[in-house]
């Protein structure tokens, strides 16, 4: 790990130009890192203020008015670069706070409160805290947490058209703000939070499959019911978004019913009806390309992603991708880029109008078609996009750190180039063919 220094005490200024240094800068508005220190020169990512980079050393190059700063992968004009005493980590940061649960949306929509957990002992599970105004939850805003905390008037409201998100929850003496990116302050209470799912994926190492079965889990809404025959009597319900491991083999001729041993007791094996309430990994074996490399496996039939690395399945998960016209477009991909959010909007011209800010962990394999995590739904298993692939929040922050190219800490977005290439991607139904787009 790096150390971070600070400047000497006699100049803020940066280095006269190839001055060597280690430390750490931050962005005062939003940079472009270039693949060379030339103004030029291809784009190989962004900064943002509030993250912390690495400078190696300053270099002279046309198109900066001062000198060019060395990054880890690439170069920024130092003339939007100050020193900084943030740690140089990852980006983006997790907010600790406690949103509601799947399980507690029929109860939060009623009387308006959740257990949450206090600021300080909350979970940090997502960059930003997201909500919108919404029904009774009427957004009114006030001008910052201070503001509140006194009792001042409001100064406005949220607009209804967008889903927000929120950079810090704050306690106050009057209860818990959220806080935008103006510094404004909007209670808990006036906004409705999204509940957020905490699924997440089964890492084959630490879980591996028993030999002769297969990993699934149960993504019927209402669970799945648990038969002692292939259509016959219930004998119990498994939960939503349970891991299960079914016999590899179906238990009917038609593909229907699948055996889940001992799910009834030692010796007693259990059946589910894998058409309706199961979904589970179908193997196909790796496109060109990818021997010795990590990329992922998503069949959009069985709403199932896998990293894998050549041949082998290192972890599976459900996704949901594109619905009804929004179909999610099968091929084989190269990811372009990798985010640590972005606002996402309709396309101009679209019959459907919708703004979400600051979607978290975006890694783009195809024009408007990403990879990234969905907070506001929790229907992994299944399709519910406009056409991009939804990942549960913990499992998409995963996931992002694994696809390339690889972000460098303190780095908001990195862009694939030949240096750095993306992850291949492969959108397959079932084991059809599927068309080479890379």
């Amino acid at each position: 790990m790096l150390l971070l220094l600070l400047l000497p005490a006699w100049s803020a200024d940066v280095p006269a130009s190839s001055e060597a240094t280690v430390a750490a800068y931050e962005a005062t508005e939003v940079v472009w890192v270039r693949a060379k220190p030339e103004a030029t020169s291809a784009r190989r990512g962004r900064l943002v203020p509030g993250y912390a980079v690495t400078v190696g050393e300053f270099v002279d190059g046309p198109g900066c008015e001062d000198a060019w700063a060395q990054l880890d992968g690439g170069f920024a004009c130092s003339t939007w670069l100050v020193p900084s005493e943030l740690p140089v980590e990852g980006v983006p940061r997790l907010i600790a706070f406690d949103p509601p649960t799947p399980d507690e949306y029929a109860t939060y929509l009623t009387d308006k409160t959740w257990d949450m957990a206090p600021l300080d002992e909350a979970p940090a599970l997502l960059p930003f805290v997201y909500g919108k105004r919404w029904r009774s939850w009427q957004g009114h805003v006030w001008a910052g947490p201070e503001h509140y905390a006194h009792g001042d008037d409001p100064v406005g409201r949220l607009s209804r058209s967008s889903k927000h998100a929120f950079v810090d929850a704050v306690d106050t003496e009057r209860g818990v703000v959220l806080v935008d990116d103006d510094g404004r302050a909007v209670p808990v209470d006036e906004v409705f939070v999204y509940p957020v799912d905490r699924f997440a994926g089964r890492d084959l190492g630490e879980q591996p499959v028993p030999e002769g079965r297969v990993a699934g889990w149960v993504h019927g809404y209402d669970g799945a019911t648990l038969y002692d025959a292939p259509g016959g009597e219930a004998r119990g319900t498994l939960a939503y978004h349970q891991s299960i491991d079914l016999d590899a083999v179906p238990a009917s001729n038609d593909g229907r019913w699948w055996r889940l041993p001992d799910a009834l007791g030692a010796g007693e094996d259990g059946y589910v009806d894998g058409s309706r309430e199961v979904r589970r990994w179908v193997p196909m074996a790796p496109p060109s390309g990818v021997e010795d490399a990590l990329w992922l496996d998503i069949d959009l039939d069985q709403q199932v992603a896998a990293l894998r690395r050549g041949e082998q399945v290192l972890f599976l998960t459900l996704v949901s991708t594109g619905l009804g016209k929004h179909a999610t477009p099968r091929g084989v991909y190269r990811s372009t880029d990798n985010m640590a959010w972005t606002d996402m909007a309709n396309a101009a011209g679209a019959e459907e109008v919708y703004h979400v800010e600051k979607v978290p962990w975006i890694v783009h394999f195809w024009p408007r078609y990403a990879v990234h995590g969905a907070f506001w739904h929790w229907g992994v298993g299944h399709p519910a996009s406009h056409g991009c692939i939804n990942l549960a929040p913990r499992d998409a922050q995963w996931l992002s750190a694994q696809l390339g190219p690889a972000r460098p800490d303190g780095w908001h977005t990195a862009f694939a180039d030949e240096a750095h290439p993306g992850t291949v991607i492969r959108v397959r139904s079932g084991t059809g063919d599927v068309p080479d787009r890379r």
